[in-house]
């Protein structure tokens, strides 16, 4: 799987094995950082963003037109216009971060949600 996320209009396509896989790594990850159970609302709201993402990246990134996302792809929402990232020195909008580059931001605002979250329950 290796950071492989297909377009969710062919999930259904990978079967019951997939799903299992990525139900495992799910509980995998709630498990490492004590996340708290998904209520209803916050799920719908999940969804909606990942939407949104998926929306946008496919139009400004993959270089789907917008008709495409809908005939193609099932894809309803309008993509986002904006990156909503600003970008980083030497990159333009909607540009891929480098590996390392994710990496690291992504754990600076792992270890910046664990302090706030810290700082609340003391």
């Amino acid at each position: 799987m290796g950071g492989w996320d297909p377009v969710t209009p062919l999930k259904p396509y990978l079967g019951e094995g997939y799903r299992q896989l990525t139900e495992r790594m799910q509980a995998a990850v709630d498990q490492r950082y004590a996340l708290p159970p998904w209520d209803e609302a916050a799920l719908r709201r999940h969804k909606q963003a990942d939407r949104l993402a998926a929306a946008s990246e496919a139009c400004q990134v993959a270089g789907w037109r917008r008709h495409e996302l809908r005939n193609e792809l099932g894809i309803t929402l309008e993509p986002l216009d904006a990156d909503p990232l600003p970008p980083l020195p030497g990159l333009q909008a909607w540009e891929p971060w480098p590996p390392r580059v994710a990496e690291r931001r992504f754990l600076e605002q792992l270890q910046a949600l664990q302090r706030r979250r810290e700082g609340q329950a003391g």
